[in-house]
């Protein structure tokens, strides 16, 4: 397969999503090659008994929500899935993650996240909180991050370690299609990496509200901030797009039952203006507020309904009247852990919720 059957491979169901795309890859290497032993050790490893001799792997269909990124079954048991296989790069968990997850399987079955290394401890620290409140139980076993919990298990292991697995048994007579996907699948892993340091450096950047090479990265982390926000049911959009020019790029959507813009602001960053805010400053923001991310109420007929449910507000919110649209500031955390930023900005965005739909 040439690289170029590689890409229309994956295009073809996924387009551009780096998880979706991840997911295919490793669902195929499992069906088409010799890896599955990958699985099996990986399992051995953490204490967990391995899976059946002969097993497939099916992927979530395009569009599909609610549902794991791959499920393991085996043919010859009625296709019950007995491994959900759930692929991280950038998003956090979602609501069914890991707890519904766990439900869906028999006792026995496994929720097996695979993420990056910095990702890691947050995700599992995640994972235990959720079990240990929906469950009642998180009890680790052989490994530092298996555990298990209402009879049933739940794994983190990195993209680095399921790789290896994967190169490890792969022989240099595997198939060149074998060759070239895991080729490509640690070639985007790297990549995924890489964004994630470079927003890192972005985040304590923009402490300094230091513009340049800060913005690309920023217009990513926004879409990261809509794409986890809707996980969580705060920001609802059909997929994520953007309105990009010079200033601004974002995504439509909805929260609090308003329609609404999120997205990054370079001239709110780098020269907001000092008239036309209005509300409580309970977050001690300079003044005026600095703030890369917003969000963006643009729907005319509502505007002095939303505008009064702000002022009315007991969340305290700063927001910026232009008149046309009302722009509400999306403070970052100063860290350099970007998922503590992330989850910095949604509780900021699951109080806004809350204030809007209570009006």
């Amino acid at each position: 397969m040439s690289m170029s059957g590689f890409l229309s491979y994956v295009a073809e169901r996924y387009g551009a999503k780096s998880e979706d795309v991840a997911s295919d890859v490793v669902a195929y290497l499992i069906n088409e090659s010799n890896l599955q032993d990958a699985i099996r050790n990986l399992l051995k490893q953490m204490g967990i008994a391995p899976p059946r001799p002969h097993f497939r792997a099916r992927t979530r269909k395009r569009g599909e929500h609610g549902a794991p990124d791959i499920q393991l079954f085996s043919p010859n048991d009625h296709e019950a899935p007995f491994i959900f296989i759930e692929n991280k790069f950038w998003s956090g968990l979602t609501s069914n993650q890991p707890c519904s997850y766990l439900r869906k399987l028999d006792p026995g079955g496994t929720v097996l996240f695979v993420v990056p290394e910095q990702r890691r401890d947050y995700i599992w620290s995640n994972i235990g909180d959720r079990c240990r409140k929906e469950n009642g139980s998180f009890n680790v076993t052989a490994g530092r991050f298996c555990a298990s919990t209402d009879g049933r298990f739940v794994m983190v292991i990195t993209w680095h370690k399921l790789l290896k697995e994967f190169f490890d048994l792969s022989a240099p007579q595997e198939s060149s299609d074998t060759r070239l996907f895991l080729y490509e699948l640690r070639r985007l892993c790297g990549a995924e990496e890489r964004k994630f340091m470079n927003l890192e450096l972005s985040v304590e950047n923009s402490k300094r509200n230091d513009l340049a090479g800060a913005v690309y990265d920023l217009m990513y982390l926004a879409e990261q901030l809509a794409s986890r926000a809707r996980d969580e049911q705060l920001f609802n959009y059909k997929r994520l797009s953007g309105e990009c020019g010079v200033c601004f790029a974002g995504t439509r959507g909805e929260i609090g039952g308003y329609s609404a813009w999120i997205g990054f602001d370079s001239r709110l960053w780098s020269n907001p203006p000092r008239e036309g805010w209005y509300g409580s400053n309970s977050l001690g923001w300079q003044e005026p507020p600095s703030s890369p991310l917003w969000i963006y109420f643009d729907d005319k007929e509502k505007m002095t309904e939303i505008r009064q449910s702000l002022l009315m507000s007991n969340k305290e919110f700063m927001f910026l009247d232009e008149g046309d649209q009302l722009a509400v500031p999306v403070w970052l955390e100063k860290a350099a852990d970007v998922d503590l930023v992330l989850e910095q900005a949604l509780k900021q965005m699951r109080k806004l919720n809350e204030s809007l739909r209570a009006m």
